[in-house]
Protein backbone atom coordinates (compact mmCIF):
# COMPACT_ATOMS: atom_id res chain seq x y z
CA UNK A 1 0.00 0.00 0.00
CA UNK A 2 1.76 3.32 -1.16
CA UNK A 3 1.05 6.34 1.41
CA UNK A 4 0.96 9.80 0.22
CA UNK A 5 3.20 11.50 3.10
CA UNK A 6 2.57 14.85 1.58
CA UNK A 7 -1.31 14.24 1.40
CA UNK A 8 -0.85 12.87 5.27
CA UNK A 9 1.12 15.62 6.65
CA UNK A 10 -1.32 18.32 5.21
CA UNK A 11 -4.26 16.50 7.42
CA UNK A 12 -2.37 17.21 10.26
CA UNK A 13 -4.43 19.29 12.45
CA UNK A 14 -4.67 21.05 15.39
CA UNK A 15 -6.32 18.58 17.49
CA UNK A 16 -3.99 15.76 16.86
CA UNK A 17 -0.86 15.43 19.08
CA UNK A 18 2.37 15.04 16.49
CA UNK A 19 5.52 13.73 16.93
CA UNK A 20 8.97 12.89 15.09
CA UNK A 21 9.72 13.89 11.69
CA UNK A 22 6.23 14.72 10.66
CA UNK A 23 6.41 17.75 12.99
CA UNK A 24 10.25 19.32 11.81
CA UNK A 25 10.00 22.83 12.57
CA UNK A 26 8.08 22.27 15.37
CA UNK A 27 9.26 22.90 19.17
CA UNK A 28 10.61 19.80 20.55
CA UNK A 29 10.50 18.02 24.02
CA UNK A 30 13.78 17.37 26.30
CA UNK A 31 14.28 15.59 29.16
CA UNK A 32 17.37 14.06 31.88
CA UNK A 33 18.13 12.71 34.82
CA UNK A 34 20.46 15.03 37.13
CA UNK A 35 23.84 13.17 37.22
CA UNK A 36 27.30 13.59 38.24
CA UNK A 37 28.73 17.21 39.72
CA UNK A 38 30.65 19.48 37.88
CA UNK A 39 32.90 22.55 39.01
CA UNK A 40 32.33 25.69 37.68
CA UNK A 41 35.41 25.60 35.68
CA UNK A 42 34.13 22.30 34.14
CA UNK A 43 31.01 24.07 33.00
CA UNK A 44 32.65 26.74 31.36
CA UNK A 45 34.48 25.00 29.27
CA UNK A 46 31.57 22.79 28.42
CA UNK A 47 28.95 25.33 27.36
CA UNK A 48 31.05 28.49 27.40
CA UNK A 49 30.67 28.86 23.73
CA UNK A 50 27.21 28.05 23.47
CA UNK A 51 25.84 30.82 26.32
CA UNK A 52 27.13 34.17 27.44
CA UNK A 53 29.01 34.08 30.44
CA UNK A 54 26.23 35.46 32.87
CA UNK A 55 24.12 32.64 32.21
CA UNK A 56 26.69 30.25 33.59
CA UNK A 57 25.75 29.08 37.45
CA UNK A 58 25.93 31.28 40.17
CA UNK A 59 28.92 30.95 42.52
CA UNK A 60 27.63 29.76 46.31
CA UNK A 61 28.65 32.53 48.31
CA UNK A 62 29.29 34.84 45.79
CA UNK A 63 29.82 37.47 48.55
CA UNK A 64 32.33 35.27 50.16
CA UNK A 65 34.64 34.87 47.19
CA UNK A 66 34.86 38.55 46.01
CA UNK A 67 35.76 39.23 49.47
CA UNK A 68 38.36 36.55 49.34
CA UNK A 69 39.58 38.18 45.67
CA UNK A 70 39.26 41.51 46.92
CA UNK A 71 42.08 40.74 50.00
CA UNK A 72 44.17 39.12 47.36
CA UNK A 73 44.07 41.65 45.07
CA UNK A 74 44.99 44.27 47.90
CA UNK A 75 48.24 43.03 49.32
CA UNK A 76 50.66 45.51 51.20
CA UNK A 77 49.47 48.50 49.32
CA UNK A 78 45.65 48.87 49.94
CA UNK A 79 43.21 48.38 52.30
CA UNK A 80 39.96 46.18 51.23
CA UNK A 81 36.97 47.49 52.96
CA UNK A 82 33.20 45.89 52.52
CA UNK A 83 30.22 48.54 51.68
CA UNK A 84 27.73 48.02 54.14
CA UNK A 85 23.65 48.62 53.11
CA UNK A 86 21.80 51.60 54.29
CA UNK A 87 19.95 51.30 58.08
CA UNK A 88 17.49 53.52 56.44
CA UNK A 89 14.69 51.08 54.77
CA UNK A 90 13.53 53.91 52.12
CA UNK A 91 17.33 53.69 51.21
CA UNK A 92 18.43 50.09 51.56
CA UNK A 93 15.00 49.01 49.12
CA UNK A 94 16.95 50.96 46.27
CA UNK A 95 20.62 49.29 47.20
CA UNK A 96 19.67 46.06 44.82
CA UNK A 97 23.72 44.53 45.02
CA UNK A 98 24.33 41.45 46.79
CA UNK A 99 27.38 42.75 47.89
CA UNK A 100 29.92 45.72 47.46
CA UNK A 101 34.00 45.82 48.23
CA UNK A 102 35.92 48.94 47.87
CA UNK A 103 40.09 49.11 47.75
CA UNK A 104 41.62 52.05 49.10
CA UNK A 105 44.90 52.74 48.58
CA UNK A 106 46.56 54.87 51.56
CA UNK A 107 49.10 57.23 52.28
CA UNK A 108 52.24 56.24 52.77
CA UNK A 109 53.13 56.45 56.98
CA UNK A 110 55.37 59.45 56.79
CA UNK A 111 52.88 61.15 54.80
CA UNK A 112 50.16 60.50 57.61
CA UNK A 113 49.03 63.58 59.95
CA UNK A 114 45.86 63.80 62.24
CA UNK A 115 42.69 64.84 60.22
CA UNK A 116 43.57 63.78 56.75
CA UNK A 117 41.60 61.98 54.45
CA UNK A 118 41.51 58.04 54.78
CA UNK A 119 42.44 57.39 51.59
CA UNK A 120 41.81 57.26 47.50
CA UNK A 121 39.29 54.62 46.53
CA UNK A 122 41.30 52.66 43.64
CA UNK A 123 37.83 50.90 42.29
CA UNK A 124 34.32 49.76 43.46
CA UNK A 125 33.65 46.46 43.28
CA UNK A 126 29.77 45.41 42.69
CA UNK A 127 28.47 41.73 42.87
CA UNK A 128 24.24 42.04 41.16
CA UNK A 129 22.10 39.18 40.67
CA UNK A 130 19.85 36.69 42.47
CA UNK A 131 20.41 33.03 43.27
CA UNK A 132 20.52 31.86 39.59
CA UNK A 133 22.89 34.09 37.82
CA UNK A 134 25.27 36.91 39.40
CA UNK A 135 27.65 39.71 37.15
CA UNK A 136 30.48 40.93 38.43
CA UNK A 137 30.88 44.69 37.93
CA UNK A 138 34.04 47.08 38.87
CA UNK A 139 34.42 50.20 38.83
CA UNK A 140 37.44 52.70 38.65
CA UNK A 141 37.77 56.41 39.73
CA UNK A 142 38.31 58.56 37.24
CA UNK A 143 41.60 60.40 36.62
CA UNK A 144 43.48 62.08 33.86
CA UNK A 145 47.27 60.54 35.33
CA UNK A 146 47.52 57.89 32.62
CA UNK A 147 49.88 55.68 35.46
CA UNK A 148 46.83 55.98 37.63
CA UNK A 149 44.47 54.63 34.92
CA UNK A 150 46.33 51.88 34.04
CA UNK A 151 47.16 51.11 37.45
CA UNK A 152 43.62 50.84 38.34
CA UNK A 153 42.61 48.97 35.33
CA UNK A 154 45.12 46.23 36.16
CA UNK A 155 43.63 45.97 39.61
CA UNK A 156 40.54 45.44 38.06
CA UNK A 157 41.33 42.64 36.02
CA UNK A 158 43.13 41.25 39.58
CA UNK A 159 39.84 41.22 40.97
CA UNK A 160 38.20 39.68 38.02
CA UNK A 161 40.24 36.96 37.44
CA UNK A 162 40.95 35.77 41.22
CA UNK A 163 36.96 35.87 41.49
CA UNK A 164 36.62 34.00 38.66
CA UNK A 165 39.17 31.12 39.59
CA UNK A 166 37.84 30.81 43.05
CA UNK A 167 34.34 30.43 41.03
CA UNK A 168 35.89 27.81 39.00
CA UNK A 169 37.32 26.03 41.52
CA UNK A 170 33.25 25.62 43.45
CA UNK A 171 31.57 21.84 42.83
CA UNK A 172 28.25 22.50 41.77
CA UNK A 173 26.35 19.01 42.78
CA UNK A 174 23.99 17.19 39.72
CA UNK A 175 20.95 18.83 41.85
CA UNK A 176 22.35 22.30 41.26
CA UNK A 177 23.10 21.63 38.03
CA UNK A 178 19.29 20.72 36.92
CA UNK A 179 18.01 23.60 38.85
CA UNK A 180 19.97 25.81 36.83
CA UNK A 181 19.49 24.13 33.84
CA UNK A 182 15.89 24.80 34.45
CA UNK A 183 16.21 28.02 35.06
CA UNK A 184 18.34 28.72 31.83
CA UNK A 185 15.55 26.75 29.73
CA UNK A 186 12.72 28.96 31.03
CA UNK A 187 14.58 32.34 31.97
CA UNK A 188 16.48 32.46 28.77
CA UNK A 189 15.43 30.32 26.49
CA UNK A 190 11.52 30.58 26.66
CA UNK A 191 10.83 26.67 27.35
CA UNK A 192 7.99 25.28 29.35
CA UNK A 193 8.03 22.79 31.46
CA UNK A 194 5.90 20.10 30.49
CA UNK A 195 5.48 17.28 33.08
CA UNK A 196 8.85 16.02 33.94
CA UNK A 197 10.42 17.07 30.50
CA UNK A 198 10.76 20.82 28.78
CA UNK A 199 9.01 22.33 25.97
CA UNK A 200 10.96 24.23 23.39
CA UNK A 201 9.91 26.73 21.08
CA UNK A 202 10.89 26.74 17.67
CA UNK A 203 12.53 29.99 18.02
CA UNK A 204 15.35 28.72 20.58
CA UNK A 205 15.10 24.91 19.42
CA UNK A 206 18.29 25.25 18.22
CA UNK A 207 20.16 26.78 21.16
CA UNK A 208 18.47 24.47 23.04
CA UNK A 209 19.56 21.21 21.32
CA UNK A 210 22.96 22.33 21.55
CA UNK A 211 23.04 23.29 25.54
CA UNK A 212 21.28 19.72 25.89
CA UNK A 213 23.55 18.21 23.57
CA UNK A 214 27.02 19.31 25.01
CA UNK A 215 26.13 18.27 28.75
CA UNK A 216 25.02 15.11 27.90
CA UNK A 217 28.30 14.97 25.35
CA UNK A 218 30.27 15.72 28.70
CA UNK A 219 28.95 12.71 30.29
CA UNK A 220 26.52 14.63 32.64
CA UNK A 221 23.09 13.78 33.83
CA UNK A 222 21.40 10.38 32.20
CA UNK A 223 18.31 9.00 30.85
CA UNK A 224 18.52 11.38 28.23
CA UNK A 225 15.51 12.32 25.91
CA UNK A 226 17.53 12.12 22.81
CA UNK A 227 17.57 13.09 20.28
CA UNK A 228 14.97 15.65 21.29
CA UNK A 229 11.20 14.84 20.48
CA UNK A 230 9.96 17.37 17.92
CA UNK A 231 5.91 18.22 18.53
CA UNK A 232 3.65 19.64 16.42
CA UNK A 233 1.42 22.50 18.20
CA UNK A 234 -1.82 20.68 19.27
CA UNK A 235 -4.66 21.34 21.39
CA UNK A 236 -3.24 18.74 23.89
CA UNK A 237 -0.03 20.76 24.29
CA UNK A 238 -1.27 24.16 24.39
CA UNK A 239 -3.06 22.72 27.90
CA UNK A 240 0.46 21.20 29.26
CA UNK A 241 2.53 24.88 28.52
CA UNK A 242 -0.48 26.55 30.12
CA UNK A 243 -0.05 23.90 33.20
CA UNK A 244 3.81 24.35 32.86
CA UNK A 245 3.43 28.42 32.94
CA UNK A 246 0.49 28.32 35.25
CA UNK A 247 3.41 26.19 37.98
CA UNK A 248 5.85 28.38 37.84
CA UNK A 249 3.23 31.35 38.75
CA UNK A 250 1.69 29.42 42.12
CA UNK A 251 5.26 28.40 42.77
CA UNK A 252 6.20 31.95 42.75
CA UNK A 253 2.88 32.57 44.84
CA UNK A 254 4.48 29.80 47.18
CA UNK A 255 7.68 31.61 47.81
CA UNK A 256 6.29 34.90 49.16
CA UNK A 257 3.77 33.41 51.16
CA UNK A 258 6.71 31.68 52.81
CA UNK A 259 8.48 35.69 52.69
CA UNK A 260 5.73 36.75 54.56
CA UNK A 261 5.35 33.87 57.12
CA UNK A 262 9.08 34.27 57.99
CA UNK A 263 8.32 38.25 58.29
CA UNK A 264 5.49 38.01 60.34
CA UNK A 265 7.87 35.18 63.01
CA UNK A 266 10.28 38.18 62.95
CA UNK A 267 7.61 40.29 63.93
CA UNK A 268 8.00 42.76 60.82
CA UNK A 269 3.93 43.46 59.41
CA UNK A 270 4.78 42.10 55.73
CA UNK A 271 8.06 41.86 53.56
CA UNK A 272 9.62 44.97 52.58
CA UNK A 273 9.38 46.71 49.04
CA UNK A 274 12.30 45.38 47.99
CA UNK A 275 11.21 41.92 48.42
CA UNK A 276 7.55 42.89 46.85
CA UNK A 277 9.83 44.76 44.03
CA UNK A 278 11.33 41.36 43.32
CA UNK A 279 8.43 39.09 43.30
CA UNK A 280 6.60 41.49 40.41
CA UNK A 281 10.26 41.42 38.71
CA UNK A 282 9.72 37.63 38.61
CA UNK A 283 5.80 37.52 37.70
CA UNK A 284 6.98 40.32 35.03
CA UNK A 285 9.31 37.21 33.52
CA UNK A 286 6.71 34.80 33.46
CA UNK A 287 3.96 37.12 32.13
CA UNK A 288 6.47 38.01 29.24
CA UNK A 289 6.82 34.01 28.29
CA UNK A 290 3.27 34.34 28.60
CA UNK A 291 2.48 36.52 26.41
CA UNK A 292 5.51 34.81 24.14
CA UNK A 293 2.98 31.48 24.18
CA UNK A 294 0.20 33.78 23.51
CA UNK A 295 -0.84 32.02 19.90
CA UNK A 296 0.20 28.51 20.88
CA UNK A 297 -1.92 28.70 24.45
CA UNK A 298 -5.26 29.72 22.52
CA UNK A 299 -8.18 28.77 24.51
CA UNK A 300 -5.88 26.86 27.32
CA UNK A 301 -4.73 30.63 28.58
CA UNK A 302 -7.33 30.72 31.24
CA UNK A 303 -5.60 28.04 32.97
CA UNK A 304 -2.66 30.26 33.74
CA UNK A 305 -4.31 33.71 33.23
CA UNK A 306 -6.22 32.98 36.67
CA UNK A 307 -3.31 32.15 39.34
CA UNK A 308 -1.43 35.49 37.88
CA UNK A 309 -4.40 37.71 38.86
CA UNK A 310 -4.67 36.20 42.52
CA UNK A 311 -0.95 36.51 42.65
CA UNK A 312 -1.30 40.72 41.64
CA UNK A 313 -4.13 41.09 43.82
CA UNK A 314 -1.57 39.74 46.66
CA UNK A 315 1.16 42.20 45.23
CA UNK A 316 -1.54 45.25 45.52
CA UNK A 317 -2.55 43.74 49.15
CA UNK A 318 0.82 44.04 50.15
CA UNK A 319 1.68 47.39 48.65
CA UNK A 320 -1.21 49.00 50.41
CA UNK A 321 0.05 48.17 53.71
CA UNK A 322 3.20 49.52 52.60
CA UNK A 323 1.56 52.93 52.06
CA UNK A 324 -0.79 52.75 55.44
CA UNK A 325 2.04 52.20 57.56
CA UNK A 326 4.21 54.78 55.63
CA UNK A 327 1.62 57.86 55.88
CA UNK A 328 1.21 56.60 59.91
CA UNK A 329 4.73 57.07 60.10
CA UNK A 330 4.67 60.58 58.71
Amino acid sequence: MNIDTLNLSNRITHGNLVAGAAAEGHGILTAWTGRHARTGADLALIIGELVPSDWLPAPKDAGVQLGRAIQAAAGHLYVAKPVRKSRDPEVRATETWLSRWMLVRMPSAEAVKAGDHFGDIELVATLRGDENAVVLQCEVAGTDNPDTAQRRSKLCEAVRTGYHALVGEQVHSASDITRWLGYVLRARLQCVRYGSAYYAPSETRETVEALVNALRGNGWGSHWMYPPLPVATTGQLALGLAMGLALDVQELAEDVAIARQAARTEGRPDIGPRALQTAIDKLEIIKSRINFYADRLGDARGEVDEPVRDLQVTFEEIAQGHAARAQVAS
